[in-house]
């Protein structure tokens, strides 16, 4: 099943690739760990915010772990942007959702990003995995094949189709079509999975960007045997996709921050990113910029602010934009 560009990479392995790939880039390693510690989709990952995702002043939301609850699954249903696709797409959705094996809502993460990069990064999964493999971190290959289609191949056994059928500011609807030929099953595995990725945005104090995002995974599987038996490990199935989607969104915090402190070397990086487009590369490095700006116009500000005028910062009372 072609969802595992957001939950097929090794924890371990990973992290560690990361923390060396985050000092490569000129992040502070004490930065990096501290996203780790609290460790895609995707299909990998506006100003309007989802209303389950806001953040009320004075309000942090962390959840260590995802669900499977049928409250959580009809919140998801009721969520599914079905009006504003195709009746062939509606069609599809529909398919999986109403014949779902495995219905998975991992935790929301909340992470320093800016919104327009977090969304580009969203819609552009592509060029998130071109960065993986530059960077050593992951073999899985993920190549654009239109506007809104990709090919992914995890070089274990998972190939398949990606198709971003809706995305806005709040919301981005995928649905992957593929199959498993590997050791864990005696015949491929056919399966289908609908991802439906929230988001809400806002600002703390000091103007830093904050995104909260979630992941719900509608999975569908065909072949008889193989749904039951990955039934009966749908805990650990729930566990590793709610790890590596913490993973993922702590990957674009830390990709964040290097742009904010050091955005030469993220262009220099985009620079060996030869497997997407380059009008893509450039669009990358120019938001990477605009990070950079927006940072060093922040701490101007600052800086010629009257030192009776200057406020100790609030540490948890975040503003909504």
């Amino acid at each position: 099943m072609n969802h595992d560009h957001l939950t097929a990479l090794p924890s371990s392995a990973m992290l560690s690739k990361l923390l060396r790939a985050a000092d490569s880039l000129n992040v502070p390693t004490a930065c990096s760990r501290r996203h780790w510690l609290a460790m895609l989709a995707a299909s990998c990952f506006g100003a309007s915010a989802a209303p389950a995702l806001a953040v009320r002043p004075g309000q942090r939301q962390s959840h260590d772990s995802g669900v499977s609850t049928r409250e959580a699954r009809d919140d998801a249903v009721r969520q599914l942007p079905l009006t504003k696709l195709s009746m062939r797409d509606r069609n599809r959705v529909s398919a999986v959702v109403n014949d779902t094996a495995i219905f998975r809502r991992m935790p929301t993460q909340t992470i320093a990003c800016d919104n327009r990069l977090y969304q580009f990064l969203v819609n552009n999964p592509d060029l998130v995995v071109s960065i993986w493999r530059s960077l050593g971190i992951s073999d899985v290959a993920l190549e654009r094949t239109g506007p809104n289609t990709f090919r992914t191949d995890d070089k274990q056994g998972t190939a398949g189709t990606l198709e971003i059928l809706h995305s806005s500011p709040d919301t981005l609807l995928a649905f992957a079509d593929g199959s498993y030929d590997g050791a864990l099953f005696s015949r491929k595995v056919l399966g289908k999975t609908v991802l439906l990725l929230k988001a809400g945005y806002y600002q703390d104090n000091n103007q830093t960007p904050f995104v909260n995002c979630r992941l719900d995974a509608f999975i569908q599987i065909e072949n008889v045997g193989a749904e039951l038996l990955v039934k009966s490990f749908q805990p650990l199935v729930g566990h590793f996709a709610d790890h590596n989607f913490r993973e993922t969104a702590n990957f674009v915090a830390t990709l964040h921050h290097a742009a904010e402190v050091n955005p030469g070397k993220v262009e220099q990086l985009a620079g060996k990113l030869n497997d997407v487009s380059p009008v893509t590369r450039q669009q990358f490095v120019q938001i990477t910029n605009s990070v950079s700006a927006r940072v060093s116009s922040r701490d101007e500000s600052a800086f010629v602010e009257p030192p009776q005028l200057a406020r100790k910062p609030a540490s948890n009372s975040p503003v909504r934009r």
